[in-house]
């Protein structure tokens, strides 16, 4: 009997730590994962790693908006890069087309990805926060899952996702001690074949009224320019059912080489503010 009874205590104990176990792995979304762009700059024709661009639904005329950080916007041009469908490759190569055109703009197949450049024109191909501390910059973008061939076929282009209102969050919702999550390509991570973006975990660990900049205890290298702030989802809470964007990662803090562990990030208000005038650029 008393064997019986460590048995069943045992199995208990076994089937609540794998809840607890699945809990604590369940705390993302792949949908969030995937809704991020790299950018790439060009130096002496080669294809150099830059930053990550968030990508926002699209409107009506197929034109979504990517927030990323400004200081990323300094030149002339950069290059927007998404995967591509295995499908969509496949069908492109059987109709000899290395290249797809939505809107006006033309993404070359490169690969496994779909690559564009953009022009860089303040104001005209790109907008800032009226407060250039925050480091915030967006461009609309004629980019959409699915698109259309020369013979009407609708097909699915990438796999690529788009933050949409049901995961945007607010400000309220960067508290002290808040768990986060935020996804980027630093040191060139996840970059290769497909994007596959690197996903790192950390906490709110300093806000203040007095600055609209807050802190994350979470190291932020270089290719996390841009990386969004997503809060992390908890089945425990019916407010945390789902991942919320609530900032994006502009640097982080140190001297010289040294990297202090503390990532600088701007609140999602503020980067809203930003994509809304992006939306009104022709």
């Amino acid at each position: 009997m008393l064997n019986k009874t460590i048995l069943s205590l045992l199995f208990i104990f076994f089937c609540l730590l794998n809840m607890v176990y699945a809990q604590e792995i369940n705390w993302f979304a792949n949908s969030t994962i995937n809704a991020v762009t790299l950018i790439q700059k060009k130096v002496q024709n080669t294809f150099v790693n830059h930053g990550v661009g968030i990508l926002f639904s699209p409107t009506n005329n197929n034109r979504a908006i990517i927030a990323t950080c400004e200081h990323l916007t300094r030149g002339k041009e950069f290059y927007v890069v998404v995967d591509a469908d295995t499908n969509f490759l496949k069908i492109m190569a059987n109709i000899h087309k290395s290249y797809l055109i939505i809107n006006e703009t033309t993404w070359e197949i490169d690969g496994n990805q779909l690559k564009t450049k953009i022009t860089l024109i303040k104001d005209s191909t790109y907008v800032t926060h009226p407060d250039t501390s925050l480091d915030i910059a967006a461009f609309p973008i004629d980019l959409s899952s699915y698109v259309r061939l020369h013979d009407s076929t609708k097909i699915l282009c990438t796999e690529t996702t788009f933050v949409g209102t049901r995961n945007i969050g607010n400000k309220k919702m960067i508290r002290l001690g808040e768990d986060v999550y935020f996804v980027g390509f630093p040191f060139g991570i996840g970059t290769q074949f497909t994007l596959e973006p690197l996903v790192r975990s950390g906490i709110v660990s300093w806000v203040s009224e007095k600055s609209k900049v807050y802190l994350l205890d979470a190291f932020s290298y270089g290719g996390n320019s841009g990386s969004p702030i997503f809060t992390k989802m908890s089945s425990l809470s019916e407010e945390r059912n789902k991942p919320f964007l609530i900032g994006m990662v502009i640097g982080h803090l140190g001297i010289e080489n040294e990297n202090f562990g503390l990532a600088r990030c701007v609140s999602i208000e503020d980067i809203i503010t930003v994509v809304e005038k992006a939306k009104k650029l022709k």
